[in-house]
């Protein structure tokens, strides 16, 4: 009488494979990790950079372009009570 297939001690006669190696660090904590010193990096960039002006131009160039003045307003004349 055959073994029953239910019977069977299983993974005997199973070769056994070699794990292939594998890092203990998943992608996902790569991108964490990346995120976090872009972060950590902005915040000391804020902290220890010392900008007065706020991102305004340091400097102002002239261009050679010359808008046409504004007129002068017109100015009322007041009679004697004003």
């Amino acid at each position: 009488m055959a073994d029953d297939e239910l019977s069977v001690p299983l993974g005997q006669d199973a070769k056994k494979k070699r794990r292939r190696f594998t890092l203990p660090i998943r992608v996902s904590h790569l991108v964490a990790g990346a995120l976090g010193l872009f972060l950590l990096a902005g915040v000391v960039w804020a902290i220890a950079v010392d900008d007065p002006l706020g991102g305004e131009p340091m400097a102002v160039v002239a261009t050679g372009y010359d808008s046409k003045p504004a007129p002068p307003a017109p100015t009322r004349e007041c009679p004697d009570q004003c």
